[in-house]
């Protein structure tokens, strides 16, 4: 019976499918696959059988359970990586190279010998390659790495105290953007939001995956729900729902006060035109002669 195994390179590498038609595989075995880079060993992470919709995607073959003699292998590699690092880092000090390397890995048939480095701009390291495969006689690539690439690499504690996610248990980078710090109300300080690699912290699309599922269609929480208004149809002005509630209209269309409740409405605040003040000033002097006149 044909199985699909996904299976992991590496602690927190990417998962990468395979199939076997032969093999009883189980959940944690090491099997032997070959990649584009050569021939490694891999941990397997989930075993099941194949479905119809794996079977249109054509997958690469296990080639073998690892046995005591691939394990021993993948041992003698590990010192063997750690022995090319100290080569290399002489190297470029010798020659000073403006580049810093992070780290080595040889494939299992040890055919190739990649060597991980970080640098600002464009290095010429021709010289440095050919040093390198007089030394260990198998194919060498120098691959240039970023700068989240090199905390997964080297790992570290993080500002909560635990591990950092990318070392840990995270396959792919997410984008990450200051958005996502705003609307979760978290203070925009640099140093809070900054990871071990200097760019913004993995975790911070965790939260803001959450909340989206939370608030449906994507929008943000912790907004202030609208005021129900009620829009007077004289003065087209809105009227607090409060005070609409407290207002009962009768057969005549007036409105009745309720008890307990306060029917007057908030006065004006705006100051009285100067044409009413002087309208006011000019009828009173006229009211004074009339009343004047009827006493007489």
């Amino acid at each position: 019976m044909t199985k699909i195994v996904n299976a992991r390179l590496k602690a927190s590498g990417k998962r990468q499918t395979f199939e076997t038609d032969t093999l009883d595989i189980k959940y944690g075995d090491k099997i032997v696959v070959h990649l584009e880079s050569g021939v490694d060993i891999a941990t397997v992470v989930s075993a099941t059988a194949k479905n119809e919709e794996s079977c249109k995607k054509s997958l690469k073959q296990v080639l073998r359970i690892a046995t005591d003699e691939d394990v021993k292998n993948d041992k003698d590699n590990i010192r063997l990586e750690e022995e090319g690092r100290i080569f290399c880092q002489k190297k470029i000090e010798e020659s000073g190279l403006p580049m810093r390397l992070v780290g080595t890995k040889i494939t299992l048939d040890k055919k190739k010998f990649v060597f991980y480095f970080t640098a600002e701009k464009r290095v010429d390291f021709r010289e440095l390659v050919k040093e390198l495969a007089s030394k260990f006689r198998t194919r060498i690539e120098l691959r240039q790495i970023g700068i989240r690439d090199e905390a997964k690499f080297l790992g570290g504690v993080g500002s909560c105290g635990r591990e950092v996610c990318c070392k840990l248990f995270l396959t792919r980078f997410a984008p990450i953007s200051i958005r996502m710090a705003k609307k979760q109300d978290i203070t925009l300080n640099p140093s809070k939001l900054s990871g071990l690699c200097g760019r913004l912290m993995c975790c911070l699309s965790y939260e803001h995956t959450k909340e989206k599922k939370a608030c449906g269609k994507g929008k943000p929480a912790g907004r202030a729900p609208k005021v129900d208004t009620l829009k007077n149809k004289k003065t087209d002005k809105e009227i607090p729902a409060t005070y609409a509630q407290a207002t009962e209209e009768t057969s005549a269309g007036r409105p009745v006060k309720k008890a307990g409740t306060n029917m007057e409405k908030p006065e004006s605040t705006e100051a009285p035109s100067g044409k009413s003040v002087q309208k006011k000033a000019r009828k009173a002097p006229r009211r004074r002669r009339r009343s004047a006149r009827k006493k007489s």
